[in-house]
């Protein structure tokens, strides 16, 4: 499945706009998606067009429950965009997939969340230049009811003043004077 063909409309039956596919999906071209996407599997991005933004208050735009690949042309460098507007959880890795390393750009307005006890950013597979931009959204509007969703609002999620227990370092650099 590409772009997004395969989600059906925004109706009488689906008036939250929750998209959900049972494997995995590329996304290819120009993709604006208000609502949430669920994907199982992995999720292909393959432009560096597409945003995903929730569409209603306190839901996720983005639960991918396998890893995010980026899709590079094979035979030329490629820019490969993700925009997503609202919380983003993803379950695996986030990887390229073609043999020239491409420039990633994975931007979270809200909030993201690694579900993989292992999960990583595979920078063998990746360009140099690509990046990974969370930002919490500072300013919104108090009307978070139907039909002034604050889409860039979102809920805490976690246990409040909790201590992490455990650290784990997967790679550090040091700089020596």
């Amino acid at each position: 499945m590409s772009g997004t063909a395969g989600f059906g409309a925004v109706n009488g039956t689906n008036t939250d706009a929750v998209f959900y596919t049972t494997g995995s999906l590329t996304l290819s071209g120009t993709v604006n998606l208000t609502g949430t996407v669920v994907v199982p599997g992995d999720l292909y991005i393959n432009s560096n067009a597409i945003t995903i933004t929730t569409k209603k208050t306190g839901q996720p735009a983005l639960i991918v429950g396998g890893n995010l690949v980026f899709k590079g042309t094979g035979v030329l460098p490629s820019s490969r965009t993700l925009n997503v507007n609202g919380l983003c959880w993803i379950g695996g890795n986030m990887i390229g997939n073609s043999g020239l390393l491409s420039t990633c750009n994975f931007n979270v307005t809200g909030a993201l969340m690694w579900g993989a006890s292992t999960a990583c950013i595979d920078t063998s597979s990746i360009g140099g230049s690509s990046a990974v931009h969370v930002n919490w959204p500072t300013s919104g509007t108090t009307l978070k009811d139907s039909p002034n969703w604050d889409v860039l609002y979102v809920p805490i999620i976690c246990d409040d003043g909790q201590i992490p227990r455990n650290v784990k370092v997967l790679s550090s650099t040091f700089k020596q004077n």
